[in-house]
């Protein structure tokens, strides 16, 4: 039960870091676009 607890929150903060990626692409894209 333990493992995969933390095999459920690994794939947690992959997700998370994954959806900060993208919308940190997104971010720098619309200010490039800007200027």
């Amino acid at each position: 039960m333990g493992f995969q607890g933390v095999i459920l929150q690994g794939a947690l903060v992959t997700l998370e870091l994954a959806i900060s990626s993208v919308v940190l692409a997104v971010i720098i894209g619309l200010m490039g676009a800007g200027r």
